[in-house]
C-alpha cells in the first residue's frame, strides 16, 4: 500500500471503486490515508459518507468474548471499528 498507493490516480481509483463493496473501498480508504496518500483517500471519502454502519478493519479477527468487541477504537470518518492495528514503516 506503501509504494503503490501514490501510482494510482485518484479519479481512476475512485471510479473502479464503485464496482466493490462498500466496506472494502473504506476500508481501502483508511489504509490509503494512513500511508498519508491523502488524495487517492479523499477520492474514497464519498463511500464512506453512503455507509449507515460502521464495519470491522479486520472481518477475519473476532475477539474471543463478544462483550469485548465494543472496547475497540473507532473511526468515524471512515465508519471502521480498528479491531486490527496497521503497522506504518517510512
Amino acid at each position: 500500500m506503501k509504494d503503490l498507493g501514490g501510482k494510482v490516480r485518484a479519479d481512476t481509483l475512485a471510479k473502479l471503486a464503485v464496482h466493490y463493496e462498500n466496506s472494502s473501498v473504506r476500508r481501502l480508504g483508511y489504509l490509503l490515508e494512513r500511508m498519508q496518500h491523502a488524495r487517492q483517500a479523499n477520492a474514497l471519502r464519498p463511500f464512506a459518507g453512503k455507509a449507515k454502519t460502521a464495519v470491522l478493519l479486520d472481518p477475519s479477527v473476532k475477539p474471543l468474548i463478544e462483550e469485548l468487541s465494543g472496547l475497540d477504537e473507532k473511526d468515524s470518518r471512515w465508519k471502521l471499528i480498528l479491531n486490527e492495528s496497521v503497522e506504518v514503516d517510512f
